[in-house]
């Protein structure tokens, strides 16, 4: 069990860009899991699309990251 505290900011009425402090993502890829903590950007054009660019230090393995997400929500 973890605790993290997710900081995003709305500088827009729409949200289409929200700044954050303190984003995490938990990844599993084969048997290493990924958990990054570090400042993130957020770009939401629309309802359904929404892009994620953070960079992070990788408490698990002691390294950092610059991670790419893309979420699609039909």
């Amino acid at each position: 069990m973890y605790w993290i505290t997710n900081l995003n900011f709305r500088l827009d009425k729409q949200g289409l860009f929200r700044p954050g402090l303190l984003e995490y993502g938990i990844k599993r890829r084969g048997s290493k899991a990924v958990m990054y903590i570090g400042p993130a950007l957020t770009l939401r054009p629309s309802a359904v699309f929404r892009l994620r660019l953070s960079y992070g230090v990788d408490i698990l393995n002691h390294s950092r990251l610059l991670y790419l997400k893309m979420s699609v929500y039909p």
